[in-house]
């Protein structure tokens, strides 16, 4: 890793490692395995600023999974209330931490070792629990209420998960259907089929 942002000479042209994967990858996921936002932020910085110079957009990778001998901040596997909700309101709080720059080369996020991710998600799941912890209550209402930007206005960015019909916009029409699924504090089911995502 300390060799990743030392600039070098390949195919005649000196920049660091990532610019020439940029030169040479039709999409590119780095590993990024850190469970708290501001860690996060620090270790990719300097490959989103690369993405940003390359005009490019760029994955990065968050695992729920342990792996040994990882350390336990690689992993959201450990974290409270569920390593599937610490792993949704981390990766939210981190794009808030992002300049615009950052923010538009971001692709999102590629899950590590699915077979660990999904059993550990909620399944159903609500379409209101927009944090990830099993119910749809305040906290989720709260969420909800930014991305709230009326029918004018596109959505961007994790705004698209409280686009709940799915038509480009955070409107009253997906307020009308969070209503229609949220349960409260600590109810995690049955979900009628219009609320299963």
């Amino acid at each position: 890793s300390d060799k990743l942002p030392t600039p070098f000479q390949f195919d005649g042209t000196t920049q660091p490692f990532l610019g020439h994967v940029f030169d040479n990858a039709d999409e590119v996921v780095i590993m990024s395995y850190i469970d708290y936002a501001s860690g996060l932020l620090n270790w990719t910085g300097f490959e989103l600023d690369v993405a940003a110079d390359k005009s490019r957009t760029i994955q990065l990778g968050a695992d729920i999974q342990p792996v040994p001998p990882a350390l336990p901040i690689n992993s959201f596997d450990d974290n409270t209330p569920t390593g599937y909700a610490s792993m949704t309101t981390t990766l939210e709080a981190f794009h808030a931490l992002l300049s615009p720059a950052r923010l538009a080369v971001l692709d999102g996020f590629a899950v590590f070792q699915y077979e660990g991710y999904a059993p550990s998600s909620p399944n159903p799941h609500n379409l209101a629990d927009l944090d990830g912890d099993e119910d749809a209550d305040g906290d989720d209402l709260e969420q909800f209420v930014t991305y709230l930007a009326g029918p004018g206005n596109s959505v961007v960015a994790l705004g698209r998960d409280a686009d709940l019909n799915e038509n480009g916009r955070v409107d009253l029409k997906d307020f009308a259907l969070f209503s229609q699924c949220y349960t409260g504090t600590g109810v995690t089911g049955p979900l009628p089929t219009a609320c299963q995502r």
